[in-house]
């Protein structure tokens, strides 16, 4: 683990670098059109398993379809909370940089609406394979811990369907499409907060008559320092033992 998240960081820092937000979208665009192909298929190949919408509705666990589940800690002000979460994050930070770097107040808006359908759409695409996966596999916890010697196995239900139903090669694909994601995530908050460091602190409070081009070195530089800070972050998280993704996000 501690050699992919060097060696991802210092490739994710190299090109954000040297290409900003183009070099950030391109790779972003690219990055896309590896993943949602292997998406999908492992969407596809989770329903057939399951037997459909109606098999996996049908032998869900009880209250598995409940909106609220206090046992499960899904309270009502979780849920709210998370939508309130989920409306400003991507209506700003990262997702908006899209918006900003527009030509034309009307393709910002074909941007938002795109993207609008599209966050409508990828929830089912991703979560049915794990939603499978709880009924295929009811003690997924065993199985992905003798599997993958993971400390919080549940939260690999998605690479275990995955794995279990993809044949070698397209695992491959499979996992340089989780690799792509987590670069195209990682790469725009790079570009995002330098770009607020730089232009809004830096150039607003320190440099007010600084040039584009002094800017632009300094954005740089502050991409650097921030990439290598989060590097080694990523490190020290991995060193805590039995931290799981799910509590390291809350």
């Amino acid at each position: 683990v501690t050699h992919v998240i060097v060696g991802s960081g210092l490739v994710i820092l190299v090109y954000t670098m040297l290409g900003g937000l183009w070099g950030v979208c391109i790779t972003d665009s690219l990055q896309f059109f590896i993943l949602f192909p292997i998406a999908l298929l492992v969407t596809i190949l989770s329903l057939s398993a399951v037997g459909g919408l109606d098999g996996l509705i049908s032998q869900a666990p009880p209250y598995y379809w409940m909106p609220f589940n206090e046992t499960a800690d899904i309270t009502k002000l979780f849920v709210v909370f998370q939508f309130i979460n989920g409306f400003f994050m991507f209506n700003s930070g990262g997702g908006a940089q899209r918006y900003f770097s527009a030509p034309t107040e009307k393709e910002a808006s074909k941007i938002a609406a795109w993207s609008a359908v599209l966050c409508f759409i990828s929830p089912f695409i991703w979560l049915t394979p794990a939603m499978c996966c709880r009924v295929l596999y009811p003690n997924i916890g065993q199985d992905a811990a003798s599997a993958f010697g993971l400390a919080k196995p549940s939260e690999a239900s998605y690479v275990f369907i995955s794995l279990s139903l993809l044949p070698h090669g397209m695992q491959g694909v499979l996992i340089s499409g989780i690799l792509a994601a987590t670069m195209s995530s990682i790469s725009g908050f790079f570009n995002m907060y330098s770009a607020v460091i730089t232009k809004d602190i830096i150039g607003t409070v320190f440099l007010k008559n600084a040039s584009s081009k002094l800017l632009h070195r300094i954005g740089i530089w502050v991409t650097l320092v921030m990439g290598l800070a989060v590097i080694v972050i990523a490190y020290f998280y991995n060193t805590i033992p039995g931290l799981g993704v799910f509590d390291l996000l809350i």
